[in-house]
């Protein structure tokens, strides 16, 4: 609230709104209009002497014509009146706010904790114009450095954010998409304190606060009168569909059409949002990795070998290390990113070139099916394993065909499974479907040790992502621990109990 004070009255400021005050007498503004041809009417009137009129988006007024009555001092009074006006108009010119621009933002993260171990797992970001129109879009997955959380409902795999760059090295790109933009997002007070949270890990303080951002749930909630507080029925009330729920961008560019629809209605909220410090722009150059390219195909880390050598006449002298990692990494007949850098450092190492990697994993087949024809016969349950072991491997269905349709002709030793025995040790990590609870007592009565950390002497953890980047995860790879979904290590138990 701003007072200036005149000859006869004075008048008070308070954004939009004018009261002027007369002191010769009541003032009857039946008519204030500028030579634009606008017209301002009078909103409140506070009995003799006061009137408040709403001046807002006009200009400074080169005339003024009223109606003046009881008073007789009347040029006087008039030249109040214009002194009066512009200064209102000239208050309005410097308080008005520009043509703002706007960045809608969504966040998927691992948990709700910003300030202790959550992280942001993917982000997306969609510019407006001040008409709420689109101008660009931007996404990437992040890498948390740690577990991902609840797979089940944001829906991104340890695998998904493997490859993504970390946090620090997209803050620059973040920052350039946000600045000199007021940060929209529904339940924006969440979104704006994980980002900033996310910039104060890393040293670096942006400004962000809750006065920089437009909740579309607050504006939805008032502008529409829905009771709902979810994106998913905001967006239904006004038609709008979401193909791609729970993905960051998908959830941005539903949470920006909401926008659009609420950015038509006058409310408060709109005028007091204030855009972020810096100027509007795109995005900096910057790593991203998004969800549909976040996938691994078989003999990923063969076709990284260079194919130098000619086909090897013997095996190579490391194959048996070799081949004991593939034993520890296809336990549960899958291979994890992690599982399929470290088959790649173990060549590097060793140098096993694309020949002996090639050779090996066909000896690696030979030796499972020479395990299933110990009995005379490979039955379907057998056969479907070598199939899905072999395409991990990048052998050809020729080759499998070939193996299982005929006892091997040469003295190939066996290859046994990995098998639980009573007394080792195991560990447990990640939300699995099955309790933990469960899952531990179901160990403890097959006679294993469940330890709450891993450790040398553990020779197996349970995850409930075998990707998982979390600390046991992790110790377990440096160890050379195999690394299980739930699933097998079922399988296992149930393996164990049939041994007796």
């Amino acid at each position: 609230m701003q007072y200036y004070e005149g000859l006869f009255g004075g008048v008070e400021v308070d954004g939009t709104a004018l009261r002027m005050h007369s002191a010769g007498g009541p003032v009857v503004a039946t008519r204030l209009e500028f030579v634009t041809g606008v017209r301002l009417t009078p909103v409140r009137a506070d009995g003799p002497g006061v009137v408040e009129i709403d001046v807002s988006d006009h200009a400074a007024p080169a005339a003024v014509h009223f109606d003046q009555r009881l008073s007789s001092r009347f040029y006087a009074l008039h030249r109040w009146l214009l002194a009066v006006v512009e200064i209102n108009a000239a208050v309005h010119r410097a308080t008005a706010v520009p043509d703002r621009s706007f960045a809608v933002i969504d966040l998927e993260t691992t948990g709700f904790a910003c300030a202790r171990h959550d992280r942001i797992l993917e982000i997306a970001v969609v510019q407006l114009d001040a008409a709420a129109e689109v101008e660009d879009r931007w996404t990437t997955l992040v890498n948390p450095r740690r577990d991902v959380g609840p797979t089940s409902i944001h829906g991104i795999t340890a695998r998904d954010v493997a490859s993504a760059p970390t946090f620090d090295e997209i803050a620059d790109a973040v920052h350039s998409l946000v600045a000199g933009r007021i940060v929209v997002a529904h339940n924006a007070r969440f979104d704006i304190r994980f980002l900033a949270a996310a910039f104060a890990r890393i040293g670096q303080d942006i400004g962000l606060q809750d006065e920089h951002g437009l909740c579309t749930m607050r504006l939805a909630r008032s502008v529409l009168g829905t009771a709902s507080r979810s994106l998913a029925e905001c967006c239904a009330t006004l038609g709008i569909h979401n193909d791609h729920a729970h993905s960051a961008l998908g959830d941005a560019q539903a949470s920006a059409a909401l926008f659009r629809e609420l950015h038509r209605h006058d409310h408060p909220d709109m005028s007091t949002a204030r855009p972020l410090a810096g100027v509007p722009g795109r995005a900096v150059a910057a790593p991203t990795h998004r969800r549909e390219t976040a996938t691994a195909t078989p003999g990923t880390w063969l076709s990284r070998i260079a194919d130098r050598a000619p086909a090897p006449q013997q095996r190579h002298p490391h194959g048996d290390e070799y081949l004991a990692m593939l034993d520890r990494a296809l336990i549960d007949r899958d291979l994890s990113l992690a599982e399929h850098d470290q088959l790649f450092e173990l060549a590097e190492t060793f140098g096993i070139e694309r020949a002996d990697g090639d050779a090996l994993h066909v000896a690696y087949l030979v030796s499972l099916a020479a395990a299933a024809w110990e009995d005379g016969i490979v039955t379907e349950a057998e056969r479907i394993d070598i199939q899905d072991v072999a395409e991990h491997l990048g052998v050809s269905a020729r080759t499998v065909d070939r193996l299982v349709s005929r006892p091997p002709t040469d003295r190939t030793p066996p290859r046994r499974g990995f098998e639980l025995r009573v007394d080792d040790r195991i560990s447990l990590t990640g939300e699995m479907r099955l309790s933990r609870s469960e899952w531990m007592a179901r160990a403890a009565e097959a006679g294993l040790v469940v330890g709450s950390a891993v450790t040398r002497r553990t020779v197996l953890l349970v995850a409930a992502d075998p990707d998982s980047l979390g600390t046991k995860a992790r110790k377990a790879r440096e160890y050379s621990i195999p690394v299980v979904h739930e699933e097998t290590f079922g399988a296992l138990l149930e393996a164990m109990q049939s041994r007796g």
